[in-house]
């Protein structure tokens, strides 16, 4: 017996003085299946050691096993759980990824305290902040949306509340995540469709009275970003024209940025059936930027043209100023069915007299100049350009003559006769 407990002390003296980080994990596995008692101690006073050695910075492999054992321990003996998950917490700060990762699953897996979520929230927040990686940012997002189901009660309060005794000081408020995730995809480009997809279905999923207007502007300035894009896209057609390196890559931008548009349309479709009130300052941005699409953007251009519509029967109350808007708008659409939607539009709804005159000038002014010629069709003689003078023609052409022969003959035709 006095073996073993000089064995546990050499045991625990290797944990608190060896250098080799492995040697130490391995010391403090072993600790653990030995005594319990003496590896938690030696936790707890690892936790409260100074700067000068934390926890933290013992190595990733190091922590993952703590990690583990923390976990293992829970689950045996949950009445120590509290003390446990204190910490688990601890480890929450680390500066590792794969840790960050761990903690929060593990948070997630061992409790449901609505403090103890936020810190997982906190630290998915931390992971996509400080990943590079669209995989590891694609991960982190669809558990973000995993808790938002899991929790949907929870993740409201979070947009109700900015200070809650049951926060942590290292816990921050729904305005910093929404933020957080916003700038997710705020970049000059479409670098990820299924991440920027993947956001804007969590964001317009945790949108509420008090951060509306962040989502709203955010959404404007989205879609205003993917008008932008479109004189990219005309880069990318010259130079696949032009037979140019990288087309391949830009050609698959350019495809991501047309189905960007569309998700952005259908972000904007979900926030304006809830909060009606964002309807001016959004439609208005779509029908800047999206309905002078054509070809490969048309789509985008058909889709907002039709949402349009819907609004225009489902919001009364827009009508005015979505239908000046309009007037404004036929002149750039390039597509001839988002035309006749809003031709329709326009038609359906111009009431007033002085909705109807504007109608008919917007259409007078695009229709042109009458009569309305084909463009294969010759100038009369009137528009001929001057020192341009008709002159016959002599045409030569095989007759048939009385005897049943074949002959030529000559005749002089007028140019106009043509």
């Amino acid at each position: 017996m006095e073996l073993v407990e000089d064995y546990v002390d050499e045991i625990e003296k290797i944990c608190m003085n060896d250098s080799d980080l492995s040697t130490k994990r391995n010391a403090f596995l072993l600790l653990f299946h030995i005594d319990q008692a003496k590896a938690l101690n030696y936790l707890k006073a690892l936790m409260a050691a100074s700067e000068d050695d934390p926890i933290y910075e013992m190595g990733d492999i190091f922590q993952l096993s703590i990690l583990e054992m923390l976990r293992k321990l829970i689950k045996v003996e949950p009445n120590q759980k509290q003390r446990l998950m204190s910490a688990i917490f601890v480890l929450s700060n680390s500066k590792s990824s794969s840790v960050l990762l761990e903690c929060a699953d593990t948070i997630v897996q061992l409790t449901t305290a609505p403090s103890a979520i936020k810190i997982a929230i906190q630290s998915y927040i931390s992971l996509i902040q400080e990943q590079n990686d669209n995989n590891v940012k694609l991960i982190v997002i669809e558990k973000l949306i995993s808790l938002k189901k899991r929790y949907s009660t929870l993740m409201s309060n979070l947009s109700s509340s900015h200070n809650s005794s049951n926060i942590s000081d290292k816990s921050v408020g729904i305005q910093e995540y929404m933020s957080d995730l916003l700038n997710i995809i705020n970049e000059d480009s479409v670098q990820s469709i299924e991440i920027n997809q993947k956001v804007l279905e969590l964001v317009t999923s945790l949108a509420n009275s008090k951060n509306i207007k962040e989502v709203a502007t955010f959404l404007e300035k989205e879609i205003r970003k993917a008008r932008k894009l479109e004189d990219q896209d005309k880069q990318v057609k010259d130079s696949s024209l032009a037979g140019s390196g990288g087309t391949g890559q830009q050609l698959g931008q350019h495809t991501s940025t047309n189905e960007y548009r569309l998700i952005l349309i259908k972000s904007v479709r979900q926030i304006t059936s809830l909060f009606p009130e964002v309807i001016p300052q959004l439609m208005m941005a779509l029908m800047e930027s999206f309905l002078k699409f054509e070809k490969k953007g048309s789509m985008a251009s058909l889709e907002t043209i039709i949402f349009v519509r819907e609004v225009f029967e489902a919001h009364p109350e827009h009508q005015k100023a979505l239908l000046q808007h309009l007037f404004n708008s036929i002149d750039s659409i390039k597509n001839h069915l988002v035309l006749r939607v809003t031709i329709w539009i326009v038609g359906e709804y111009s009431e007033q007299l002085s909705d109807i005159d504007q109608a008919f000038e917007a259409i007078k002014r695009n229709i042109g100049s009458l009569p309305i010629f084909e463009p294969s069709q010759k100038v009369s003689k009137g528009d001929q350009p001057a020192g341009q003078d008709s002159k016959p023609k002599q045409i030569t052409k095989t007759v048939i003559l009385p005897d049943g022969s074949y002959g030529t003959e000559t005749i002089m035709v007028d140019d106009q006769a043509q």
